[in-house]
């Protein structure tokens, strides 16, 4: 920040205490998704970024959200050993599984470019995942 006056620097605003590990997040309009390790993936509404409301979460038994990530209305999520998930979420506040994929490793990482999942994995490296499918 190239600016030294005050009125303009970074300030925290809120936080929001969550259990589990927060480990990574992906936003999308007014909406963003926390990757929280055990607990889950947490739905925040975001329209007031002072107040985030806590609208829904994903979790399932044996689920670890290691990491996110938002394209169009898809959320995809390393789930560490339960592999690649993915979401529709037209509906935030509803979101769907509609893909599961299980993978060698535990999936810590996911980024989405085109028709292809890049993973990163421990125990298995660098996956890559055709998303064929029409999404």
């Amino acid at each position: 920040f190239p600016s030294h006056d005050n009125s303009q620097s970074p300030n925290l605003i809120t936080i929001y205490k969550t259990p589990g590990y927060s480990e990574s997040i992906a936003v999308t309009d007014n909406y963003l998704f926390l990757a929280a390790s055990e607990a889950g993936v947490k739905i925040f509404d975001i329209s007031e970024p002072k107040k985030p409301i806590l609208i829904n979460q994903i979790q399932g038994q044996g689920l670890v959200a290691e990491a996110v990530f938002v394209s169009a209305n898809y959320v995809y999520l390393a789930a560490g050993y339960a592999g690649l998930k993915i979401f529709d979420i037209s509906e935030p506040k509803n979101p769907k599984l509609i893909y599961s994929l299980d993978l060698p490793g535990f999936i810590e990482q996911v980024f989405v470019l085109d028709n292809y999942a890049y993973l990163a994995s421990k125990g298995a490296g660098l996956q890559i995942v055709t998303l064929s499918h029409k999404l």
